[in-house]
């Protein structure tokens, strides 16, 4: 058996769905994802949380496999991700996960019509400069609106009084603003099916590593280890998948060689 074949029969695995479960599961017991971290009972929040994250890792297999139910899973993950960060106490949740929604739903809308893996053009890299920059302005705003008082922040936001202190490091909001960016080029690359949406993964999930690494948390940083794999693999199978451009085909029609 050939490479190619080889490679898309370990993308579309489902047994590779089944060890990135279980590597998901398995890190979020280890880190007591399950209790309440006061009480150290079950936790109601921390189940969902761990169904959340578990459903996350299909819509991402699922869409590795072009499967549009990925899509439409990633819909209602970003919905369960965006409740369960509210309801933890991350107040600048409802900035992000909208994007990360209607990239999901778009995404679905247009797969289930039609749509071919692409390389990149010059709307992929407006795509990504902008995400980028969204990105960062997110995390900024996000900085502000939890430093002090929402409204004081939201009327200095918008320069009407003297802003107050960010209380966010450089180092953070870098990291943050990277994370923040990736993901938005990654969903919304994903909605065109370009193959260097696992380019951008990959820098999203090393980012995520770092973290985890940072902070010695050994469960997240073999979960990301995992999402690393499959972004290279994906990546990989859906380069080779591609159909050639028309204009390439063209070149090899009018080949003088052939």
């Amino acid at each position: 058996m050939t490479f190619k074949p080889l490679l898309h029969r370990l993308v579309n695995s489902p047994y590779l769905d089944l060890i990135g479960v279980t590597i998901v599961v398995a890190g979020s017991l280890s880190l007591h994802y399950h209790l309440d971290r006061v009480t150290h009972t079950l936790s109601l929040l921390g189940c969902v949380s761990i169904l959340s994250t578990s459903m996350s890792l299909m819509s991402t297999r699922l869409v590795s496999r072009q499967k549009n139910l990925g899509n439409v899973i990633g819909v209602f993950t970003a919905l369960s991700s965006a409740v369960i960060d509210f309801l933890l106490g991350i107040r600048s949740a409802w900035l992000t996960y909208p994007i990360s929604m209607l990239a999901n739903l778009l995404a679905a809308l247009k797969w289930q019509r039609g749509v071919k893996v692409r390389s990149y053009d010059r709307l992929y890299w407006i795509i990504l400069m902008a995400s980028m920059l969204l990105g960062a302005l997110l995390t900024w705003l996000g900085a502000r609106l939890a430093s002090t008082d929402t409204f004081n922040n939201i009327v200095a936001w918008c320069g009407l009084q003297p802003s107050g202190p960010i209380t966010m490091s450089t180092s953070l909001f870098v990291t943050t603003s990277l994370i923040t960016g990736f993901a938005f080029v990654s969903n919304t690359a994903n909605i065109l099916k370009y193959e260097e949406t696992w380019l951008t993964w990959m820098c999203y999930n090393l980012t995520r590593l770092f973290q985890s690494l940072l902070t010695l948390n050994i469960a997240n940083a073999i979960k990301y280890i995992f999402y690393i794999f499959n972004a290279v693999i994906t990546f990989i199978d859906w380069r080779l998948s591609r159909a050639p451009s028309p204009a390439a085909q063209e070149r090899t029609s009018h080949d003088p060689r052939r």
